[in-house]
């Protein structure tokens, strides 16, 4: 992927035509046709570069504007009467603003659901089909013909289909919108997460695409699901999370403001995450964070990333992208990668780490009850928010672990390594000082505490998983 280059800062309605033919003129006779992989014009520009790309076309342009009569001002007018405005009505909002002030559900609908609309008293519906669980940009035959009845009804006849897989009803007066809502939400098509963490943009995949290495909607399903559960998604705010399953890219992975980028490595999924990405009018291309991740590694490793974010945002107004920009990588690759680095440090090597990090935290993934308290923040609504689970563990110790939270992470780490038999100064460096675990080994007994490791025996197993099978048998 490569960002647009300026050609011209301003092109008149008049000349727009005859210009663009100039440009296409250009492009046909310079563009590479030894190459169908590069036969695009943006590698033309690249080649070329876009000041000896502009000389050509205004040489272009100047020779083939005479040529235009006016013949195409009269197709401009054609194909703008066939997209004439509908007739606005003239009708008070007081059923609009009475539900908004009494029902908090429809309420949320509106603010994170309708967009401004030029018209006085109007609103842009933009009908979510994300809902959590379900397949991203999939609605049924039943659904459909809902969304049909209320564009007939209530929408002039009109609805939209958006690059980001949901369905857009572009004129809809006010005083309309809580009949609409309540028919969407009696067909599941009124879930509240536009533009939110759970609005993911996801190709078909390998569950559908012939082309694609590795499976797409699954992963999105997971994030969707396991955010919702954690209820932080209007916490976290406006986040564009956009995933391929292969390098064609259809998921425009590469302008979200998280990409994920599916691949085979040697027949196993492999993830790759890219940050920073914009396909706004301040467009940018996301910047890959590093190794990639494993199929049931990519959805902590989304977790990592968020709770990075919600540590060090300025305020609840600076989205990711913003703060992306203002902190830079270091912050998001220090929160992927610095706790598979401890485990390989302490458990002698990277790839015993790596797959002691996987089973510790699947282990971790059944203790439901949180660490010591992490704090809350406070949700749109004014609710608060405990981050706890998954998110909470990474605030804790997943970013950098504070003094008041000694690491229930690290004494998992170091009971691993310690039944592993590895040298005891491992262990040692890694018990955190000061804490209750300093002195002794793992809690002996059948049970797990929350802020325990758990029985030696249970990681003795896991261990006999996590080692290299070169080493010989594990009992």
């Amino acid at each position: 992927p490569m960002i647009g280059k300026v050609l011209n800062d301003f092109v008149a309605q008049e000349d727009l035509l005859p210009y663009v033919e100039a440009v296409v003129s250009v492009w046909n006779l310079l563009g590479r046709r030894d190459n169908k992989y590069k036969a695009r014009i943006k590698i033309t520009v690249h080649e070329h570069g876009i000041d000896d790309i502009r000389a050509r076309v205004d040489a272009a342009y100047a020779r083939i504007r005479p040529s235009f009569g006016g013949l195409d001002l009269d197709l401009f007018e054609e194909i703008k009467s066939a997209f004439a405005a509908p007739a606005f009505s003239q009708k008070p909002t007081a059923l609009f603003d009475t539900a908004y002030q009494t029902d908090p559900i429809f309420r949320a609908w509106a603010d994170t659901n309708l967009a401004e609309h030029r018209a006085p008293g109007y609103a842009i519906v933009q009908i979510s089909l994300k809902a959590h669980g379900e397949t991203p940009g999939d609605a049924t035959a039943e659904q459909m013909r809902v969304m049909a009845d209320l564009a007939e009804r209530f929408g002039h006849d009109e609805l939209r289909i958006s690059h980001e897989q949901n369905v857009i009803l572009p004129h809809v007066h006010k005083s309309d919108l809580p009949e609409i809502h309540a028919t969407l939400k009696k067909h599941g098509l009124a879930t509240a997460n536009i533009g939110l963490i759970s609005d993911i943009i996801a190709c078909p995949g390998m569950d559908y695409c012939a082309l694609a290495t590795a499976r797409s909607i699954p992963v999105a399903q997971q994030i969707a699901t396991r955010f919702d559960e954690l209820k932080l998604e209007h916490e976290i705010g406006d986040l564009k999370i956009k995933i391929s399953g292969c390098i064609n890219a259809c998921g425009h992975h590469h302008v979200g403001h998280i990409g994920i980028l599916g691949l085979d490595r040697a027949g196993v999924e492999n993830y790759q995450i890219t940050l920073g990405g914009d396909g706004s009018e301040n467009a940018s291309l996301g910047e890959r964070t590093g190794p990639g991740f494993a199929y049931d590694e990519i959805i902590p490793a989304i977790e990592r990333l968020i709770a990075a974010y919600l540590q060090h945002r300025d305020s609840p107004e600076e989205n990711f992208l913003a703060a992306y920009r203002r902190l830079g990588m270091a912050p998001f690759k220090a929160a992927l990668y610095d706790e598979a680095q401890a485990y390989a440090a302490e458990c002698g090597s990277w790839h015993t780490g790596l797959r002691a990090q996987r089973l510790v935290s699947a282990e971790l993934g059944h203790q439901r009850a949180a660490p010591r308290a992490h704090g809350s923040r406070r949700g749109s609504a004014g609710a608060g928010v405990e981050l706890r689970g998954g998110i909470g563990r990474a605030l804790a110790h997943g970013v950098g672990d504070r003094p008041d939270h000694p690491g229930d992470l690290s004494r998992h780490r170091a009971a691993l390594c310690r039944n592993a038999g590895l040298p005891a100064g491992a262990e040692r460096a890694a018990r955190p000082q000061g804490s209750a675990h300093h002195s002794r080994g793992p809690r002996r007994g059948s049970g797990h505490r929350p802020g325990t490791v758990a029985t030696p025996t249970r990681y003795r197993r896991l261990l006999c998983a996590a080692q290299d099978p070169a080493s010989g048998p594990c009992s």
